[in-house]
């Protein structure tokens, strides 16, 4: 006859199995500092004088990272501001259509100025010039100054001499073959840009961009009368 093995499902007294709550103990322990670490409850606080802010009573710190600059890489530079000193700085530049002429800004001392920067390729530098004509025109007799400026070292002379004709300009205008009195005397950012000079050589405002006919008008009128240009 087989013998057959049947499970014994009498009751006995189990034995005591004292490691038992320990490592449960230590099994909780690890599950919550892992959990800690994945939610960042283990930061640790910044130095003294980190920015705090309380919600529900919990204090966070609001850490900064700091990296190290990389020395291979250009370190970057705002771009210039217009104008950086009170006064006009003088230039010597040739005529756009006579270069043997050469014109200066102390050359105009005495006299209210309006210098512009502009190119032939300048689509609002065109649609402003008519109204900067027509302020010439009307204060002339003022002493009021017109000056162009061509930014030649990014334009054509040809074609630069073609936009003075083209809309029948009688303001003198220079040519600025370098660059220099645009990127360095004055900091000129963008086109067109108008600089209006006292007759005491003082630099009155600067308009970056396109002025209307209404500013143009005022801002002449003021920098004639000697009054503060309020845009």
């Amino acid at each position: 006859m087989k013998r057959m093995y049947w499970p014994d499902y009498s009751l006995r007294q189990k034995r005591k199995r004292a490691w038992r709550a320990p490592a449960l103990l230590l099994t909780l322990a690890a599950a919550f500092v892992a959990a800690g670490f994945m939610n960042g409850w283990w930061q640790l606080p910044q130095a003294s004088g980190a920015p705090q802010t309380e919600s529900n009573g919990i204090v966070i710190v609001e850490t900064v990272a700091v990296f190290p600059l990389d020395p291979s890489q250009p370190t970057y530079e705002p771009p210039p501001t217009p104008i950086p000193v009170k006064n006009a700085a003088d230039f010597a530049l040739p005529d756009l259509f006579d270069e043997i002429i050469i014109r200066r800004r102390s050359d105009y001392d005495g006299r209210p100025l309006i210098l512009n920067f502009w190119a032939s390729w300048c689509a609002p530098c065109r649609e402003e010039m008519p109204a900067l004509q027509r302020a010439y025109e009307a204060n002339q007799e003022d002493g009021l100054v017109v000056l162009g400026v061509n930014e030649t070292y990014m334009d054509d002379v040809a074609a630069a001499r073609d936009f003075v004709n083209e809309l029948a300009l009688t303001f003198p205008n220079i040519r600025d073959d370098a660059g220099d009195m645009s990127s360095q005397l004055y900091r000129v950012i963008g086109l067109p840009t108008s600089i209006f000079i006292s007759a005491e050589g003082e630099v009155a405002h600067v308009q970056v961009g396109q002025m209307s006919d209404e500013q143009i008008e005022t801002f002449s009128r003021q920098l004639i009368a000697g009054e503060p240009i309020t845009p």
